[in-house]
């Protein structure tokens, strides 16, 4: 009976042990979480930061009067972008690709549909201007490393900095000063002059990855205070570090020959 005891009692102690050293070491091999939505973005923008390319896809609208399409191949490793974009804006409509290498442009001539430089073309250059200008705004990830919390560039809304939603933290973001003039730049030549209110940038970051997974600007369009019309910007990213910028081959031969 004393032996049995004592067996028990000796179980007892060496299971008491293993809890002892098994849990702060089991607790130091998980990763604490981020506290706040700050350090979400501190974490995201590393991640992005370590990409060499990747793909998103964006829907740009403002009421039933702009809707533009882009698909976007980046590779930031080389500096390379290749962008296809449709477009249905007043007394407009039509769809064109551009290739960015560096600080070179080139665009498929949406009348033509021949590729060139924009100087080689009078027609094409307001389509360069206006799309290129479209690029900074609807990035994710271009976006991404641009917001800046943490050295007060820009305020988080208030109840809603860190919301979990399964797999992703949602973070939202009222833009400072640049970022908002940055808006205001990309938006049509049919809609200049018009003012911007209500603006928030949304980001969707993988609470696995810290790579966003949805990026959104969300904004009222206000005519001289008076008609107002939803502005909505939605990107989502993909294939990160597997995307590849396959070029046509007039456009291929069109930039060696540069």
């Amino acid at each position: 009976m004393k032996k049995r005891k004592a067996l028990l009692l000796l179980l007892v102690l060496a299971a008491g042990v293993i809890l002892y050293f098994w849990e702060p070491w089991n607790a130091r091999r998980e990763e604490p979480e981020p506290e706040n939505a700050a350090d979400i973005m501190e974490e995201a923008r590393d991640a992005a930061g370590d990409i060499e390319n990747y793909t998103y896809k964006t829907q740009v609208s403002v009421g039933n009067q702009v809707d533009v399409d882009i698909l976007n191949r980046v590779d930031r490793e080389e500096e390379r972008q290749m962008v296809d974009f449709t477009w249905q804006i007043p007394k407009m409509s039509g769809e064109t690709s551009m290739y960015i290498q560096g600080d070179e442009v080139y665009v498929l001539s949406p009348v033509k549909k021949k590729w060139g430089r924009p100087e080689e073309d009078p027609t094409v250059g307001p389509f360069v201007e206006f799309f290129y200008r479209q690029l900074d705004l609807v990035d994710p990830v271009s976006n991404l490393l641009r917001a800046d919390i943490q050295n007060g560039n820009a305020a988080v809304t208030k109840n809603s900095a860190e919301k979990d939603v399964g797999t992703e933290y949602v973070i939202e973001i009222i833009p400072e000063a640049g970022a908002l003039s940055e808006l205001t730049d990309a938006m049509p030549p049919q809609l200049k002059g018009a003012e911007l209110k209500e603006i928030k940038q949304v980001f969707r970051i993988s609470r696995e990855s810290y790579l966003p997974v949805r990026y959104e600007v969300h904004a009222r369009v206000s005519f001289f205070g008076l008609a107002s019309m939803k502005f909505m910007v939605v990107s989502v990213p993909k294939d990160y570090d597997k995307t590849e910028l396959n070029i046509p081959k007039e456009l291929e031969q069109k930039v060696k020959g540069q």
